[in-house]
This record gives structure tokens, sequence and C-alpha cells, in this order.
């Protein structure tokens, strides 16, 4: 999923700054570098490099008006869940089958 992909870097975007919920699990800079490393987005700052991302997820389809949104539903893990939830949901496999090599849990601390 397009967005599970750019989005959290997409935080780092000028544009993005503030968003609610946008690293709530901590900086996302290193979403950034790793799609840097795997040469999905050009090096540069973190601020260029999230422009880039947004750009990426806008040119795909997403509306820039959405894009604060996109980043905050990055933040609490939304599209992994979706991920999750839908490829069991539509293969009909059990969690324990663990499609894509994602899965969930409730854990108690």
């Amino acid at each position: 999923m397009l967005a599970e992909l750019y989005a959290g870097c997409a935080s780092k975007a000028p544009d993005n700054a503030g968003a609610l919920f946008a690293e709530l699990r901590g900086d996302t800079a290193a979403r950034c570098d790793a799609l840097v490393d795997a040469g999905l987005l050009t090096d540069g700052s973190y601020e260029e490099e999230g422009a880039q991302a947004a750009q990426l997820l806008n040119d795909a389809g997403f509306l820039q008006e959405s894009n604060k949104i996109l980043v905050g539903y990055s933040g609490i893990d939304l599209f992994q869940s979706l991920l999750a939830t839908y490829g069991n949901s539509y293969t009909r496999s059990s969690a324990v089958d663990n499609l894509c090599n994602i899965s969930m849990a409730h854990v108690v601390s």
C-alpha cells in the first residue's frame, strides 16, 4: 500500500508540520532514511525528502488536502492494521498465517 510506504516520511514535509499523531510513535526520520536507501527517494534534508514523499502520494491520487490526515494515520499505524485485517478477511486466512509478514496482537503490559 503506497500510503503505508510514504506517509511516515511525508510527515517531515513543511506543509505537514504539526499534523496530529504524525510522530506519535517517535521520529519518522528512519522511514525517510530507509526510502532513500531503497532508492525510492532522492537524498536531501528530511524536509526535502518529506516533500518528495508527499508529492509521490499526491501523484498517486491522494489529495493534497488529505496529506495531514495521511501522516496522522501513519502515526497510529492505521495502514498496517488495514493491511492485516483486509488481507486476512479477503483471503479467509487466519491471523497465524501471517500474510505479507504482517500480524497484530493485543499486548498486556
